[in-house]
């Protein structure tokens, strides 16, 4: 099955090529995990092939986006992404992502999340003034809750790059592979 393994090689890196190309031109591109995490699988089984893309959790994230009213993605990454993209701090977003944040864990003693004025007084009262670092955590709250109400749309790679897969040039090599490695292994001429 040397010469089926050497197609599939082919295409694989061929429909991988293809989504880096396609994360670049779309600017989805701003550590390089996502784009050095990606590469293909394939299996035989019952009788199929099948070439599998594997990549960075949050693939599946960029190609299928995110519908609004789910839970808020971490923020963790997404303060990283701050951080690389090199986003100017916005005080106004850092002071209501910090709003958020604190309102996430205080709640009034009916067991009601505090109203983000009343939340608002207590960040003016005691003066919190945050600094870089808590401004961009801030951000990245208010980025978090944002992605949760409006959602990101799709950016649908994998399977506009999987038509590789469906072309008769793609088709035709690994018929014509299937025949070579069976005619070496029943050796005929």
């Amino acid at each position: 099955m040397q010469e089926v393994q050497r197609v599939i090689d082919k295409y694989g890196e061929k429909l991988v090529e293809r989504i880096v190309k396609k994360l670049q031109a779309g600017n989805k591109v701003a550590t390089g995990n996502l784009i050095n995490s990606i590469t293909y699988k394939y299996s035989y089984t019952n009788g199929q092939y099948k070439i599998q893309i594997t990549g960075a959790p949050y693939l599946i994230n960029v190609d299928r986006g995110r519908r609004a009213g789910a839970k808020p993605p971490p923020v963790k990454p997404l303060l990283a992404w701050i951080k690389i993209r090199r986003i100017p701090i916005n005080m106004e977003l850092a002071m209501r992502g910090l709003n958020y944040a604190i309102n996430l864990g205080f709640k009034n003693k009916k067991g009601y999340f505090l109203p983000p004025s009343a939340v608002q007084k207590f960040i003016d009262k005691k003066k919190i003034k945050p600094d870089k670092e808590k401004a961009r955590l801030g951000m990245a709250f208010a980025i978090a809750k944002n992605i949760s109400k409006r959602s990101i749309k799709p950016f649908p790679i994998l399977n506009e790059a999987s038509k590789i897969l469906a072309t008769k040039q793609f088709q035709t090599e690994l018929k014509q592979a299937i025949v070579k490695d069976l005619k070496v292994k029943i050796k005929l001429p």
